[in-house]
């Protein structure tokens, strides 16, 4: 389970923070693509509402989905360096070599 298949074919021990770090990317750009498209689905949604019927808040909508947005992207660079950090922890420590044996 926590063995990798290298280009030339030969399997060796994966690296399971590598495993983690790519799955919460991936749910973070899930995140980001869902929050996308409810941005657009809510400016679609605003330009059809008839102009004399009481008219949502759009501006802030906005604003707390653009955050959201921002918050995410914050989080998949925090994720990033924490994996790159703890990488440099390992080949210092001299575990990185003795996982490649």
């Amino acid at each position: 389970m926590d063995e990798a298949q290298t280009p030339s074919g030969e399997t060796r021990p994966g690296d399971p923070d590598l495993h983690w770090t790519e799955w919460a990317l991936n749910r973070l750009r899930d995140i980001v693509d869902l929050e996308i498209r409810t941005m657009r689905a809510t400016v679609r949604e605003h330009e059809q509402i008839l102009r004399g019927a009481e008219m949502p808040d759009f501006p802030l909508m906005q604003s707390r989905l653009a955050r959201s947005v921002r918050l995410s992207i914050a989080m998949t660079e925090r994720i990033r360096r924490d994996y790159l950090l703890r990488k440099q922890a390992r080949i210092a420590s001299g575990e990185q070599e003795r996982r490649r044996r």
